[in-house]
């Protein structure tokens, strides 16, 4: 799954989303732990919205995705604001930097598709081996409770000027399943059909704190909220590597 059908919609789906009060949060967290923070990577950077806001208030930003549809977004959105991006078609799993940065981030559901602790670790190391010694570590993810109601409720329909949308949303064990199917309107008029099944890894906050542990993370902090702006129940965790 490389997400590029919904790139093509992603702004659109998420345009409710706060993406400066995103980054303010992002860069408070940062701080809170590293020395400095000058120059960060923002892993699963999507189409680039949170990238640039780290750039418009004066941070270096590697963007690193494993959607090349979701990198071509980042790369027209960064040209039109005049900033020349520095992007990577990378799996996070994978993950490797030119050079050591000051922090990593991974917003917005980005280690809920990471589907097991094999991979989750995997992340956490990469993550760990791309900070500078001093350097912080912080990223979000969708709680259990808001996955499960999304289970719940099963079915989402929306409907807007430029797309319209279906998701159906099952739940098996720890995975929860979005069978996607989308509608662009193009310049002639018609409607362009996507369809993508996503899935997310329900995660517990002490599943991911030992992980990060095991990674060699310290001075873990951890904390679910329900903010406006930010799509729903989250829980964010920040820390740093010693």
């Amino acid at each position: 799954m490389t997400y590029d059908s919904l790139a093509q919609v992603y702004d659109i789906l998420t345009g409710d989303f706060d993406y400066g009060l995103w980054s303010e949060k992002y860069i408070d967290m940062l701080r809170s732990k590293a020395r400095d923070v000058k120059e960060i990577c923002d892993a699963g950077c999507g189409t680039g919205k949170l990238m640039l806001e780290m750039a418009k208030r004066g941070i270096n930003v590697i963007g690193v995705d494993i959607s090349e549809g979701m990198l071509r977004e980042a790369q027209n959105k960064a040209m039109e604001a005049g900033i020349v991006p520095r992007l990577l078609n990378q799996d996070m799993r994978q993950m490797a930097l030119p050079h050591k940065v000051d922090a990593v981030t991974c917003a917005c559901d980005g280690l809920n598709y990471l589907r097991n602790e094999k991979g989750a670790a995997a992340f956490f190391a990469r993550a760990f081996d791309s900070v500078k010694s001093g350097g912080a570590f912080a990223f979000d993810f969708s709680s259990e409770k808001k996955l499960l109601q999304l289970a719940k409720t099963g079915l989402f329909a929306e409907e807007r000027e430029e797309t319209a949308y279906i998701m159906f949303c099952g739940c098996e064990g720890k995975l929860l399943s979005m069978d996607m199917c989308a509608f662009l309107k193009r310049e002639n008029g018609l409607y362009e059909r996507f369809e993508e099944t996503h899935v997310q890894r329900i995660w517990q906050t002490d599943e991911v704190v030992t992980l990060l542990e095991q990674a060699g993370f310290t001075d873990i902090s951890a904390e679910q909220q329900d903010l406006r702006g930010f799509g729903g129940d989250r829980v964010f965790v920040y820390c740093k590597r010693p």
